[in-house]
């Protein structure tokens, strides 16, 4: 099995348009290996994650990167409860917006997910073997 990375979105061009919110033109993407997979969230808020989900793009996920650092706008319990992550990563430094927001830490804690911060763990890595075992360290 060959690994595949989906760019699940933006499915369209904003070129010469105008957002109101420049997350709603970043990136996310869906990376799987053997029998696991990784939903990388990018900037993506509620409004983004609702698209994605009515569009059947959200599954089962082994890792997800927490979306916009774990802002209050990011990471819904409706999100959590189709992606199901075992392990969430919330790429995050010393802000002035309050990220994450303890209601996001608190929704991932409670679907079962463990909850690595980069502000407090340090570089995050996950390795996928070929057998399709799941391992990381810091």
């Amino acid at each position: 099995m060959k690994a595949l990375l989906r760019l699940i979105y933006p499915d369209k061009s904003f070129e010469g348009k105008t957002l109101k919110q420049v997350h709603d033109s970043m990136v996310v993407a869906e990376f799987s290996y053997k029998n696991k997979k990784v939903l990388f969230a990018g900037d993506m808020e509620k409004n983004i994650e609702e698209y994605l989900i009515k569009k059947g793009e959200i599954s089962d996920v082994d890792i997800l990167k927490v979306g916009h650092q774990g802002s209050k706008t990011s990471s819904s319990q409706k999100l959590l409860n189709i992606a199901k992550p075992e392990y969430s990563v919330v790429p995050v430094g010393k802000n002035s917006y309050g990220h994450p927001n303890q209601d996001v830490l608190s929704r991932l804690a409670s679907i079962g997910s463990q909850i690595f911060r980069t502000d407090r763990d340090g570089t995050i890595k996950f390795e996928i073997d070929s057998l399709g075992n799941l391992k990381f360290s810091r």
